[in-house]
């Protein structure tokens, strides 16, 4: 039974890394300054595992998410993580309480 659950667990849990990177990286599509419209064209997803990764590929994405000593930040990826994180939290704690009945 607990090897069942535990399959059953983990399947649910990558459903819900895989659907909060996704709800993730819209937000940060969303809320990415824009200029030219590359940054947020340059917003993409990577899964590995149970690594799934929001990336931006736009070269200067660091230099508007911290700033420089000459410009000031506009982030954009930390905010949608910041959002996102509470809602992945109760989605695991929610897999985890079912499994462990």
């Amino acid at each position: 039974v607990f090897m069942r659950a535990h399959k059953h667990a983990a399947r649910q849990a990558h459903n819900a890394l895989h659907n909060n990177i996704e709800e993730m990286k819209a937000t940060a599509v969303k809320s990415a300054p824009v200029d030219t419209g590359f940054l947020k064209e340059n917003i993409y997803t990577e899964y590995a595992g149970f690594e799934d990764k929001v990336i931006s590929g736009a070269g200067y994405s660091g230099f508007l998410e911290f700033g420089t000593r000459y410009m000031t930040r506009q982030p954009y990826m930390q905010p949608a993580l910041d959002q996102q994180a509470p809602k992945f939290k109760k989605d695991i704690e929610d897999i985890l309480k079912e499994a462990f009945k």
